[in-house]
Protein backbone atom coordinates (compact mmCIF):
# COMPACT_ATOMS: atom_id res chain seq x y z
CA UNK A 1 0.00 0.00 0.00
CA UNK A 2 1.45 2.82 -1.14
CA UNK A 3 0.15 6.53 -0.50
CA UNK A 4 1.68 10.01 -0.58
CA UNK A 5 1.10 12.80 2.21
CA UNK A 6 -0.23 15.94 1.27
CA UNK A 7 -0.91 19.68 2.46
CA UNK A 8 -4.80 19.33 0.56
CA UNK A 9 -7.44 17.70 3.01
CA UNK A 10 -6.30 15.03 5.04
CA UNK A 11 -9.00 12.86 4.82
CA UNK A 12 -8.40 12.28 1.11
CA UNK A 13 -4.92 10.51 -0.56
CA UNK A 14 -2.90 10.39 2.38
CA UNK A 15 -4.69 7.59 4.68
CA UNK A 16 -5.14 3.78 4.64
CA UNK A 17 -7.91 2.35 6.96
CA UNK A 18 -7.52 -1.29 7.95
CA UNK A 19 -10.96 -3.66 7.67
CA UNK A 20 -12.99 -3.39 11.47
CA UNK A 21 -11.70 -6.17 13.85
CA UNK A 22 -12.18 -7.37 17.55
CA UNK A 23 -9.46 -7.96 19.64
CA UNK A 24 -10.21 -9.66 22.96
CA UNK A 25 -7.18 -8.70 24.56
CA UNK A 26 -3.75 -6.37 23.92
CA UNK A 27 -2.10 -7.45 20.50
CA UNK A 28 1.29 -7.15 19.37
CA UNK A 29 0.65 -5.88 15.68
CA UNK A 30 3.82 -5.32 13.62
CA UNK A 31 3.85 -3.39 9.93
CA UNK A 32 6.92 -3.03 7.40
CA UNK A 33 7.82 0.76 5.69
CA UNK A 34 9.69 0.28 2.64
CA UNK A 35 12.59 3.12 2.96
CA UNK A 36 12.46 6.16 1.03
CA UNK A 37 15.37 8.98 0.68
CA UNK A 38 15.78 11.17 3.02
CA UNK A 39 14.36 14.12 1.37
CA UNK A 40 11.56 12.43 1.33
CA UNK A 41 11.11 11.11 5.01
CA UNK A 42 7.33 11.13 6.14
CA UNK A 43 5.71 10.40 9.70
CA UNK A 44 2.84 8.06 9.77
CA UNK A 45 0.62 7.99 12.82
CA UNK A 46 -1.45 5.36 13.38
CA UNK A 47 -5.17 5.87 14.98
CA UNK A 48 -7.75 3.55 16.07
CA UNK A 49 -11.39 4.92 15.42
CA UNK A 50 -14.78 5.11 17.33
CA UNK A 51 -17.41 2.40 16.71
CA UNK A 52 -18.95 5.45 14.51
CA UNK A 53 -16.01 4.94 12.43
CA UNK A 54 -14.15 8.55 12.99
CA UNK A 55 -10.63 8.94 14.08
CA UNK A 56 -9.72 9.14 17.76
CA UNK A 57 -7.02 7.94 19.65
CA UNK A 58 -3.46 7.86 18.65
CA UNK A 59 -1.84 4.49 18.89
CA UNK A 60 1.17 5.92 17.93
CA UNK A 61 3.46 7.41 15.19
CA UNK A 62 6.46 6.14 13.06
CA UNK A 63 8.95 7.19 10.33
CA UNK A 64 9.53 6.46 7.03
CA UNK A 65 13.13 6.83 6.31
CA UNK A 66 16.44 5.19 5.13
CA UNK A 67 17.29 2.00 7.52
CA UNK A 68 20.44 2.97 9.49
CA UNK A 69 21.24 -0.49 9.50
CA UNK A 70 21.27 -0.96 5.54
CA UNK A 71 18.17 -3.16 5.31
CA UNK A 72 16.15 -2.78 2.82
CA UNK A 73 12.64 -1.82 4.91
CA UNK A 74 12.06 -1.16 8.51
CA UNK A 75 9.54 -3.14 10.29
CA UNK A 76 7.74 -1.78 13.20
CA UNK A 77 5.86 -3.38 16.31
CA UNK A 78 3.33 -1.80 18.72
CA UNK A 79 0.79 -2.98 21.29
CA UNK A 80 -2.89 -2.41 20.10
CA UNK A 81 -5.16 -2.41 22.96
CA UNK A 82 -8.23 -4.79 23.22
CA UNK A 83 -11.43 -3.39 21.34
CA UNK A 84 -13.27 -3.72 18.00
CA UNK A 85 -12.05 -0.76 15.75
CA UNK A 86 -10.37 -0.14 12.84
CA UNK A 87 -6.88 0.95 12.54
CA UNK A 88 -6.32 3.94 10.29
CA UNK A 89 -2.14 5.06 8.78
CA UNK A 90 -2.15 8.62 8.49
CA UNK A 91 0.89 10.10 6.61
CA UNK A 92 1.74 14.11 8.26
CA UNK A 93 3.74 15.84 4.85
CA UNK A 94 6.38 17.68 7.27
CA UNK A 95 6.69 21.71 6.18
CA UNK A 96 9.83 22.01 4.76
CA UNK A 97 9.64 19.31 2.53
CA UNK A 98 7.79 19.35 -1.48
CA UNK A 99 6.97 15.93 -1.30
CA UNK A 100 6.79 12.88 0.80
CA UNK A 101 5.79 9.20 0.65
CA UNK A 102 5.54 6.08 2.24
CA UNK A 103 4.55 2.69 1.62
CA UNK A 104 3.75 0.12 3.76
CA UNK A 105 4.30 -3.44 2.90
CA UNK A 106 2.95 -5.51 5.33
CA UNK A 107 0.76 -5.68 8.36
CA UNK A 108 0.53 -8.20 10.60
CA UNK A 109 -1.68 -8.71 13.86
CA UNK A 110 0.86 -11.46 15.71
CA UNK A 111 -0.09 -14.50 18.40
CA UNK A 112 1.93 -12.05 20.78
CA UNK A 113 0.03 -10.53 24.24
CA UNK A 114 1.69 -7.04 24.88
CA UNK A 115 0.45 -4.63 27.47
CA UNK A 116 -0.69 -1.54 25.55
CA UNK A 117 0.45 2.01 26.93
CA UNK A 118 -0.61 4.90 25.63
CA UNK A 119 2.23 7.29 23.80
CA UNK A 120 3.91 9.21 26.05
CA UNK A 121 1.57 12.71 27.11
CA UNK A 122 -1.57 10.90 25.68
CA UNK A 123 -4.27 9.56 27.87
CA UNK A 124 -5.99 5.87 27.06
CA UNK A 125 -9.24 6.61 25.85
CA UNK A 126 -11.78 3.93 24.24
Amino acid sequence: MVFESSAVDPRTGNNLTSPEFSLSSDRELSFTMARVPLEKICTVYVYKTTTLGHISTLLGSYVSAWDASGGRNVTHTMCLPAGTYRLVFYALQPADVAESAAAIMKVQLTESSCTYTPPEGRPASN
